[in-house]
């Protein structure tokens, strides 16, 4: 189990491979609906029931039972997601449009990526529909690992009908422009680069430390505007790097909204000479 954990993941057309076993993740349909009850129920039994009361315990069950999740499946455009390693279902994500309504893991595949391979298949789909913005009313018991996958709290913590918890929401990229952020610089002017040691940054660079990415490294970002070597900065995200062969961004920021595109595509472009990009720009009105 622990090499499993230290084995490089792919990503490949929601395949990840770990080594040699294969984590496929996809729509659960019903006949595996039972299976997948038949998980939460375990993971809500074994770690998350002490923070419900009795009521709460009730109620939660009334939710997954079958029926009541064919209604939603029919009537509320709930969706299921499950990771499978050989058939076997270790995870589920339930999802109505812009809101996690299930996320739970088995124990035993807990650490390997299952969690993550659901929250990317969402993320991709919500992209594809226009959504914005994810919210969940997250159980205390996941709250971190939410947090980990740049979520963050909305709200003061919930208790109603037995159950406790945080609501929390997760901006989608696009929604990222126009927000105020803070870089710590890495790569300031005049450095090197480490692996193209014929270039040298002729701006500054670095990450923005209290967000991750889904490959669970900062975000990483460039700075327009300041032409002398600095160690953090404080400033507005006009534009998103969107790399088209991995599924990592950066991030531009600035300290103004008044810039020119060619201009900060001429002092960026040294550093992404011969890469296959999209730019999303931060639109004024």
């Amino acid at each position: 189990m622990h090499i499993l954990n230290l084995i490089k993941v792919f990503n490949i057309d929601n395949i990840i491979l770990k080594g040699i076993i294969i984590v496929d993740v996809r729509r659960i349909d019903l006949v595996q609906l039972n299976e997948a009850i038949n998980l939460i129920k375990k993971v809500f039994e074994e770690y998350e029931h002490f923070d419900y009361t009795k009521e709460g315990i009730n109620n939660f069950y009334k939710e997954i039972k079958k029926e009541t999740l064919i209604k939603k499946i029919n009537n509320e455009n709930l969706k299921l997601i499950g990771t499978f390693i050989e058939e076997r279902l270790t995870g589920v994500l339930g999802y109505i449009d812009n809101r996690i309504t299930l996320f739970y893991v088995d124990y035993d595949y807990q650490g390997l990526g299952m969690g993550k391979a659901l929250l990317q298949y969402y993320l991709e789909d919500a992209k594809l529909s226009g959504i914005r913005q994810i919210v969940v009313n997250s159980t205390l018991l996941v709250k971190e690992i939410f947090e980990k996958y740049g979520f963050f709290v909305t709200g003061e913590t919930v208790k109603e009908k037995g159950m406790t918890y945080i609501p929390m929401a997760y901006n989608l990229l696009n929604v990222a422009l126009g927000s105020f952020v803070n870089v710590i610089v890495d790569a300031p002017i005049g450095m090197i680069h480490p692996y193209l040691p014929d270039t040298f940054y002729e701006i500054n660079a670095g990450f923005i430390s209290d967000i991750l990415n889904m490959d669970d490294d900062f975000q990483e970002a460039y700075i327009y505007g300041v032409y002398k070597p600095i160690e953090k900065f404080n400033g507005t995200v006009i534009g998103i790097i969107h790399y088209k062969d991995r599924d990592t961004t950066k991030w531009i920021v600035s300290n103004t909204i008044d810039f020119k595109i060619d201009d900060v595509i001429n002092d960026i472009g040294h550093l992404e000479y011969g890469v296959d990009l999209d730019i999303e720009w931060l639109k004024i009105n």
